[in-house]
């Protein structure tokens, strides 16, 4: 038996093991004091630019501005930290948490500014950030133990696997539409302005929390799928823009004690889509027929229609429009 060779071969197999291991893994790599343009060695300890394998620190009192388009694994603002998106179109991939700390921020000035987070967004408890004019794409969770606000006015539009707030989420620009992939818990603080809220993915979603009001003043769009079986739950109380839902696909289900007005003109809505009172009160205030080719049902509370006569619920029978009613009022 040749030892040495087995050595030899045993050395080898373990430096493969250590390279591979480094680049897999990759580094914790920090601005400097200063920060500068990313993708310059000088913004960063170390004098590296961070890769797609690295955890990226912006550190207290940096500002890392995004000049051409790049990826980390996580990244962390801390302090009064900035990434800054100001000066060019472009994107910046994370493929694993991005968390905002102390007073930091987000600066852009237009949609075209993109942030994708493969993994999940964090604003820490006692942290009041900012994040402005960008587009900010989060694949998984979001939860919200500080204070977020969404300010400067832009269409650059937020979306999120799913939607805990803790703390306070306050749009300041209004108009800032939301997008959320899953269930939205709220026990605290959500003020939307006139942002609207689109529910999306083909699943069994809920709207929950502690808050004695969730209130959606840009109103709520259905988009789940093409099934009716696609459920969200609104299990909590809300106030939402008199006829501010719009069901394109899925259900929208009213089970909490709310009082709410979706409609103020004729929803027309399509065979996939079904308006479900489960608890809580459902009203009109105009005089409007509503059209329907998918279903409206009541189990519990109470739809009240109309406002005039021959105001009329008509379900289309041929595209299999429904009327179900097994408890509640109608």
């Amino acid at each position: 038996m040749n030892f040495r060779a087995m050595n030899h071969k045993f050395s080898l197999l373990t430096g493969i093991l250590v390279l591979i291991q480094f680049i897999s893994f990759g580094a914790t790599i920090s601005s400097t004091a200063i920060g500068g343009n990313w993708n310059l060695t000088t913004t960063w300890v170390g004098l590296v630019v961070p890769v797609a394998a690295d955890d990226v620190i912006i550190v207290n009192g940096a500002t890392v501005n995004l000049t051409t388009n790049q990826s980390c694994n996580n990244l962390t603002l801390n302090g009064s930290g900035i990434l800054n998106l100001n000066t060019n179109a472009r994107t910046l991939s994370v493929g694993g948490a991005l968390t905002l700390n102390g007073t930091s921020s987000i600066q852009g000035n237009n949609a075209n500014r993109i942030i994708n987070v493969t993994g999940s967004f964090s604003v820490s408890a006692g942290a009041n950030v900012i994040v402005q004019n960008v587009a900010l794409n989060v694949t998984g969770a979001a939860q919200i133990d500080g204070i977020l606000t969404l300010n400067t006015a832009n269409s650059a539009a937020k979306s999120f696997g799913s939607l805990t707030i803790n703390g306070t989420f306050t749009n300041t620009a209004n108009n800032v539409p939301i997008t959320i992939n899953g269930s939205m818990v709220n026990n605290g603080t959500f003020s939307q302005g006139t942002g609207r809220v689109t529910f999306t993915g083909a699943t069994f979603n809920t709207v929950t929390g502690t808050a004695v009001t969730t209130a959606f003043g840009g109103g709520i769009t259905i988009n789940k799928g093409v099934s009716q079986a696609n459920i969200l739950d609104v299990q909590c109380v809300i106030t939402m823009l008199n006829g501010g839902l719009i069901l394109t696909n899925g259900t929208f289900e009213l089970t909490s004690a709310s009082t709410i007005v979706p409609f103020t003109a004729d929803p027309g809505f399509v065979s996939t889509a079904r308006l479900w009172c489960n608890g809580g009160t459902i009203n009109s205030t105009v005089s409007s027929d509503w059209t329907f080719d998918g279903t409206i049902q009541v189990s519990a509370g109470t739809i009240n229609f109309g406002t005039a006569a021959d105001n009329r619920l008509v379900p289309n029978n041929g595209a299999a429009g429904t009327i179900t009613i097994s408890g509640g009022a109608l």
